[in-house]
Order: structure tokens, then C-alpha cells, then sequence
């Protein structure tokens, strides 16, 4: 057998043996059932960006009576498991990971806290039939303190009761909330710092712009390889 055949024949045999290859998408008609593929992806991240109204509290210092503040800024919440030792698990089409916690400024792109911590979760349902997920429960709880007097306390949620699959890739499987009405919906999320009493910093998310009328909003469920 001359060399070059041989060789083909080889990659060839290697190729159909199936040893060590990746996980692909799924390959059908507009109703292939992704679950299983699913359950091979590592990563989950949950997201909201959008228009909300934060409640803030700066005291600076002894004689600093303090200042209260309302405004309306463009800002994103982000659940995701990007700490490699939070595993994604699966029971039947329940999937569920701890999770790590952003709150970030879009424009200019700035992160105004982050953690993770064992006190979170991320939860949901998948649906074959509809292609759906559903039951969506995101949770952040964080709590960092050196004495009663110096601490710094977070907690965050997002819930969603379903939402519709958006996009397939090569890796990954977004899904994204298309009808945005009361209830489709709910986030929360609150800050509270303390130094000594001289140093007080306290945020609270008092609510968001479901209209979108200034600023657009975007919730969306991604699952990935990586």
C-alpha cells in the first residue's frame, strides 16, 4: 500500500472511530431537542441590562450628615458560575450551579461590585417541547466583615418565569425574554457599606424601565462550552 493512502486511511479509520471528539450541535429540523447537548455545556450566564432607578445613601466622614440620591442609570446584572469550581448539575431537565454576582455601569463599561460567595444560586427549567426555559431563580447573598462596626453586605435576585430561545451557535445556546410586560420580570438588588459610622454607602435597585422608552433592555440565558 503506498504511504500517502495508507495515511488517509488511517485519519480515516480514526475519524469514524469517534475517539476524543467534541461535542457538536445537534444537526435537524427547527425541532432538534437540545437537552442533551445541553448537559454537556460548563458555563451559564443570566443577565439583565437596562434603565433603572437606584436609590443611593453617602455619609463621608464624622460631621457628614449625608446625601440621598435617586437617579436613573443604564446598569447590567450579571449571575454566572465563571469560578471554575461551580459545576453546572442536571436532574431530568432541572439544571442548577452556584453562582458568582457582577453589577456593572454600560457606558462608560465599569464594574461597581462583584463576588461570589455560597450563599447563590442559579436555577431553571428546560423545556423540550417548547424550547423554552422557565422558573428561572437567580440568587447572590455576601457578607464580608471584620467587626460588627466595618462590613460590607450585598444580595441580589432575578427572577424569570420564562423565556424563548434565541440563538444557536457552534457552543453555545442563548435564550432571551422577548415579551416584556409586568411580571415577565423581576430584579432586586442592595448594597450596604460601613466603616466605623464615619463611612456609610448604601444602594438599592428601586426599579427598572420595562418600556425601555430611553434605554434599551436585554435579558437573556446563555449556556456555553466555555
Amino acid at each position: 500500500m503506498k504511504p500517502a493512502l495508507h495515511k488517509l486511511l488511517l485519519a480515516a479509520l480514526i475519524m469514524a472511530s469517534g475517539c476524543d471528539q467534541p461535542t457538536h450541535l445537534p444537526v435537524g429540523s427547527v425541532n432538534t431537542d437540545f437537552i442533551e447537548w445541553m448537559k454537556t455545556m460548563t458555563k451559564i450566564k443570566v443577565t439583565y441590562s437596562g434603565m433603572t432607578n437606584l436609590h443611593s445613601y453617602l455619609k463621608q466622614g464624622v460631621i457628614d450628615p449625608g446625601t440621598t440620591t435617586d437617579y436613573w442609570y443604564p446598569r447590567e446584572m450579571e449571575f454566572s458560575n465563571w469560578d471554575s469550581s461551580y459545576t453546572i448539575s442536571w436532574q431530568d431537565s432541572v439544571f442548577e450551579t452556584r453562582s458568582c454576582f457582577v453589577f456593572r455601569q454600560i457606558d462608560p463599561p465599569f464594574t461597581l461590585s462583584s463576588d461570589c460567595g455560597t450563599t447563590t444560586m442559579i436555577r431553571g427549567i428546560y423545556h423540550s417541547s417548547s424550547r423554552t426555559v422557565s422558573d428561572i431563580y437567580c440568587m447572590f447573598r455576601s457578607y464580608h466583615a471584620s467587626d460588627q462596626n466595618n462590613y460590607q453586605e450585598q444580595d441580589a435576585t432575578m427572577i424569570l418565569p420564562a423565556i424563548d430561545i434565541e440563538s444557536v451557535g457552534d457552543d453555545s445556546l442563548s435564550f432571551s425574554l422577548k415579551n416584556w410586560n409586568p411580571g415577565s420580570l423581576r430584579i432586586d438588588y442592595n448594597y450596604d457599606e460601613e466603616a466605623y459610622t464615619t463611612y456609610i454607602r448604601q444602594m438599592h435597585l428601586a426599579g427598572f424601565d420595562s418600556s425601555a422608552a430611553d434605554y434599551p433592555n436585554s435579558c437573556r440565558v446563555v449556556l456555553s462550552m466555555k
